[in-house]
């Protein structure tokens, strides 16, 4: 089953985790672990990777222990040339140093950029399906609308996000339960824990001549499609330098 659109159409992106105890300093420029952090980090820049886009990082707040670094590269064959390069294989050793379990890398296509808009409690949602779904499921999946106003705050009353959310598939499977599985990785980019529960317990949409929750739709809608698991994260990511001096 693929799961993969025309790529001219994507951002390509590179996701790993890795496991960081949490009394480690890596975000801290002056110690052992940030100067090892900084050397992981400091050769991606447009000038020294081509086809470099941009690069985030940060811990996860459900599990502050797991630490994400995502890079964004205008196509396959440029994360491809770079995965090939010395310098991803220094990165990825620089890596396994800092982290309890060798980190893990995946591959997504995602339908525009995520980098532009993150907010302190930017929402990261994995929505797993049976990897042996049809094609046209997948785009049906694709196509269920987001997490969405349908009637809209006042121009004075504060939003509960910024922006659109941005989707994409995981390359390849996994396995969940036992169970093959495919996963659409979701960003909503929320502006606080609060705010978000208050649109998820109460932004309404009509169906008919009936309401309904925004995400309980959302919900349903992904579940009818054949979802077997969602798993709902949040990390307060720190954007990459441009420039290093």
């Amino acid at each position: 089953m693929a799961t993969e659109n025309s790529e001219s159409s994507l951002v390509v992106a590179s996701w790993t985790t890795l496991q960081v105890p949490k009394s480690s300093t890596f975000d801290t420029r002056n110690t052992e672990d940030g100067r090892t952090w900084l050397s992981i980090i400091r050769p991606m820049t447009r000038s020294k990777q081509p086809g470099f886009l941009h690069g985030i990082f940060g811990r996860v707040v459900e599990s502050m222990q797991t630490v994400w670094l995502v890079t964004a590269w205008e196509s396959s064959e440029a994360l491809e040339k770079f995965e090939a390069s010395s310098t991803w294989s220094t990165q990825r050793e620089l890596m396994a140093s800092m982290s309890m379990t060798f980190p893990k890398t995946v591959h997504c296509d995602f339908s525009g950029f995520w980098w532009d808009r993150l907010t302190p409690h930017t929402g990261v949602t994995d929505l797993s399906f049976p990897s042996s779904i049809a094609e046209d499921v997948c785009m049906k999946i694709l196509g269920v609308k987001g997490l969405e106003y349908f009637f809209r705050p006042g121009a004075s009353e504060p939003k509960a996000f910024n922006g659109s959310g941005v989707r994409g598939w995981i390359r390849g499977t996994s396995r969940v339960d036992d169970v093959e599985v495919i996963t659409l990785r979701v960003f909503d980019h929320w502006m606080s824990d609060e705010l978000e529960t208050e649109f998820k317990t109460k932004a309404s949409t009509l169906e008919g001549e009936e309401g309904i929750l925004v995400y309980d739709r959302f919900v349903r809608d992904f579940k009818e499609l054949g979802m077997v698991n969602m798993k709902e994260r949040h990390c307060r990511f720190t954007h990459i330098p441009t420039t290093f001096y």
